[in-house]
């Protein structure tokens, strides 16, 4: 560049980072073990020097950490949600969960950890052309008549540090995995059946600052409103003052009660409701 060479060195800087992508996507594919190893592998990019950063050496036991994890759940004034009724319930299982449909979901499972059941995705995988029809026809029961069996609501809760050097259960975030089975019933529903309602006129307005949850929603694009926000206060203030809060256990203390009412003011069926 200093011998005004600017073509050579714009070529040379082409070939080091074609290079690197090269090395980068080689390392990504040769993950096979799940979501895990794929961010440990994008970590050693990324930040090699934090790779190992969390002990995972503890003094509490498996009993300890269950019990807890049970307790903040645990709601003492629990009432059963109630269910609903209305006149208008319209429902066509053949479009939602028809044959095609599910095998499609099937053959398109990608590399995840499986759940209690043990049931790995490439065996579902493989298995589409002869299990798509059955599993056709219990999800469609399953919905009309608003019964999950228990194997699909159990879980293996593994508990991942929130700190380097954790000391008590409170600085552990317990990730559930439900088996596979589950995790694509619950996707068939929500996409057909919750994302049309938050898509809806009626509800946009009321959540466009929710960003959890949504379709098209992230943490990137909640820091890129907020980010707009302070620049556009900042064209017109010297400074701009920010208050956030963080419920402790928010998802995991939610009224059950009070979640399902307000969804049962929205257009939902019945039966997906129940």
């Amino acid at each position: 560049m200093r011998s005004g060479r600017l073509q050579a060195a714009d070529a040379i800087t082409d070939l080091i980072s074609r290079k690197i992508s090269f090395n980068n996507s080689k390392l990504l594919s040769n993950t096979v073990r799940g979501t895990r190893s794929l961010w440990q592998a994008v970590n050693t990019i990324l930040k090699p020097s934090q790779v190992n950063k969390y002990d995972q050496s503890s003094v509490l036991t498996a009993d300890e950490l269950n019990n807890y994890f049970g307790k903040i759940s645990w709601d003492n004034q629990y009432l059963e949600p109630k269910s609903k009724i209305t006149v208008c319930d319209t429902f066509s299982k053949s479009n939602v969960f028809s044959e095609y449909i599910i095998f499609r979901y099937l053959d398109k499972l990608k590399h995840t950890s499986p759940g209690p059941d043990e049931l790995p995705f490439w065996f579902l995988r493989l298995a589409a052309p002869s299990i798509s029809a059955p599993l056709s026809k219990l999800y469609g029961l399953s919905l009309t008549q608003s019964f999950v069996p228990t194997q699909w609501k159990t879980s293996i809760i593994t508990p991942i540090p929130k700190v380097s050097k954790p000391t008590g259960c409170h600085e552990y975030r317990p990730i559930s995995v439900t088996p596979i089975l589950s995790r694509l019933f619950e996707k068939i529903l929500t996409i057909n059946f919750l994302y049309p309602v938050l898509n809806h006129s009626n509800f946009t307005s009321k959540l466009q600052d929710q960003y959890a949850f949504r379709p098209t929603g992230s943490t990137t694009a909640a820091l890129i409103k907020l980010t707009s926000t302070i620049v556009n206060k900042l064209a017109d203030s010297p400074y701009v003052h920010l208050i956030t809060f963080d419920a402790s256990k928010a998802f995991d203390t939610v009224r059950h009660s009070t979640f399902m009412e307000k969804l049962a003011a929205m257009p939902v069926p019945d039966m997906v409701h129940n």
